[in-house]
């Protein structure tokens, strides 16, 4: 096993970034997006039979000769060159986090990993997945009828769908994406600033593009940000002007990233999943592949329980003493803004 550090071996990161599938949530330039400037930013890599594993970090100081780790906002991984063997690479991560005297990792783990029987992992929600492997005409009947009928009605009143490699048109994406975000009353740290997307058009590109709707004024009413990796398109952040809902423009905009996703070889559109269980943005998400559920899950590792337990109880002590048993982990970092607990895209229409 081998932690990489991106300030110094960026190089072989990205190398094996490339052998894992280009997964966005793995460059080590994302994790920049939502590390601090006093945490690190590193990946593991676990070596398995034929390849290797990479798990990237977010490494975060508790207090002084005490540190905790978490994945980056989204999904993350782990990621392999070949095959699959999240259980084995968990128990991996686990032994270093043991040895390295870690007070705790919270992961995000990408969907479909086979870890549920882990004590460790739990299900945090739902996430919905457009699977792209269907026939274009099996895919278009597979949408609840509301949708077909959202398409058609977009496309009456004049909506086109532009994709662009990179986020050209800053200003009118932000017009867009915080209006959504105030009208959604979506919580202070959904409300990234301009630097934010400065820095992901820059740094992140070839690992995204942008998809906007025109009205037939050819004024932008609907955008999104789409992650991209060799087999997956993520949504992310975007957004839709409350005045165009009668147009129905996100529908079409989901729509044609779905069939770019099919155009070029894709298995799957990660629509992500709701605010809460089954609320509004997630029946919408499930109405492109109602049979698309998949749970998303996470991994909650303490590497010491000793001072795990001394940490929650100099900064909860009224919390229950099973550390497993609490349900925001890790628990000492309860009430902070963090990346550190949220999971899943909850982009908002």
């Amino acid at each position: 096993m081998e932690l990489l550090e991106a300030e110094t071996d960026e190089r072989r990161w990205l190398r094996l970034w490339r052998a894992c599938g280009s997964e966005p949530f793995a460059h080590p330039a994302y994790g920049r997006l939502f590390a601090q400037a006093s945490e690190r930013v590193a990946a593991l890599v676990v070596d398995r039979p034929g390849g290797v594993a990479l798990l990237p970090l977010i490494i975060r100081r508790v207090q002084d000769g005490l540190y905790d780790a978490t994945s980056p906002y989204g999904y993350g991984g782990p990621f392999f060159s070949t095959g699959d063997g999240s259980a084995s690479v968990l128990d991996a991560v686990s032994q270093w986090a043991g040895r390295e005297g870690l007070c705790s990792l919270f992961l995000r783990l990408s969907l479909g990993r086979e870890t549920s029987s882990r004590p460790e992992v739990t299900q945090a929600s739902d996430n919905v997945v457009v699977d792209l492997r269907r026939e274009p005409e099996a895919l278009w009947r597979n949408y609840e009828h509301k949708v077909r009928k959202n398409v058609n009605k977009a496309l009456r009143a004049g909506c086109t769908v532009s994709r662009f490699e990179l986020l050209d048109d800053l200003d009118g994406f932000l017009e867009i994406f915080s209006a959504t975000m105030r009208r959604r009353d979506a919580a202070a740290w959904y409300h990234f600033d301009r630097a934010f997307f400065a820095r992901l058009a820059g740094d992140l590109a070839g690992s995204y593009s942008t998809f906007a709707v025109r009205d037939r004024n050819h004024r932008m009413v609907s955008v999104e940000i789409v992650l991209e990796s060799e087999k997956y398109l993520y949504s992310f952040l975007g957004g839709t002007l409350a005045e165009a809902f009668s147009m129905s423009p996100n529908d079409l905009l989901k729509h044609e990233i779905v069939r770019h996703g099919q155009r070029t070889g894709r298995s799957g559109f990660v629509l992500g999943g709701g605010y809460r269980p089954d609320d509004g943005i997630f029946r919408y998400k499930r109405a492109f592949d109602p049979g698309g559920v998949h749970p998303f899950r996470v991994a909650k590792i303490i590497g010491d329980p000793c001072r795990y337990a001394e940490m929650v109880a100099a900064r909860c002590p009224a919390e229950a003493p099973d550390p497993r048993g609490i349900g925001f982990f890790p628990a000492y970092r309860a009430g902070e803004p963090p990346w550190s607990r949220r999971g899943g895209h909850r982009s908002s229409r």
